[in-house]
C-alpha cells in the first residue's frame, strides 16, 4: 500500500484516506464568504520522509490546517489581505476614492475575487444614453487556479431592472 503524509499537516494520501482528505482539501467552488484577509503559509511537503520538492498552501486559522493547493520551488506566496491594500493604496494615491468594495472567497479560502465599482466616476453612451461605471477586478489564488491580475472594466446599467454588463479594459497578470 502506497502511503504518503503531507508535511506538518499529516493528511494521509493512501487510497484509503483520499475520502478523509477531502474534507481538509479546497473544494467549495461558489463564493462562501468575504473574509479575505486571513494568513496562508507556504509549508514543505514530504513522501515517506523525503522532501518531494513541492510545498503546500496552508490556511491554519479554523482551528485545523487546510491544504490550499501544491505549488513548486518558484512559487511567491502572495497574501490577499496585501494585495487588496496595495491596490486600495494606489486608488488613494490616484485620488480615486468613493468605491463599492465587494470581496468573494471560494473555495475555502483558496481563490479570491475583488471588485471595486467607481459609481461617482461615470460616463454616458452618447446614442444610447446609459450611463457607464468605472470598476476594477482582482483575482489572485493560493490553488494556481488562477494568475494574480487586474483588470479594469466598464460597467453599464442595461435597463431599468438594475441587470448590468461589463464590458472588459486593461488587464495585468502575472504568475
Amino acid at each position: 500500500r502506497s502511503h504518503f503524509q503531507w508535511f506538518r499537516v499529516g493528511i494521509d494520501l493512501s487510497v484509503n484516506g483520499l475520502e478523509r482528505a477531502n474534507n481538509y482539501m479546497a473544494r467549495q467552488t461558489t463564493p462562501h464568504s468575504s473574509n479575505f484577509s486571513f494568513p496562508v503559509t507556504l509549508e514543505p511537503l514530504t513522501v515517506e520522509g523525503h522532501d518531494s520538492g513541492f510545498y503546500g498552501t496552508v490556511r491554519r486559522d479554523e482551528g485545523f490546517p487546510r491544504v490550499l493547493g501544491v505549488a513548486g520551488e518558484r512559487y511567491a506566496l502572495l497574501q490577499n489581505g496585501d494585495f487588496i491594500n496595495q491596490i486600495e493604496e494606489g486608488f488613494k494615491k490616484a485620488d480615486l476614492s468613493g468605491f463599492e468594495r465587494e470581496v468573494s472567497v471560494m473555495d475555502h479560502g483558496a481563490r479570491c475575487q475583488a471588485q471595486w465599482t467607481f459609481k461617482n466616476r461615470t460616463i454616458k453612451v452618447r446614442k444610447v444614453g446609459d450611463e457607464m461605471a468605472f470598476r476594477v477586478t482582482a483575482r489572485n489564488s493560493y490553488d494556481g487556479s488562477w494568475k494574480v491580475s487586474l483588470v479594469d472594466t466598464i460597467e453599464r446599467l442595461a435597463c431599468l431592472n438594475g441587470a448590468v454588463r461589463s464590458e472588459k479594459g486593461i488587464m495585468l497578470q502575472g504568475k
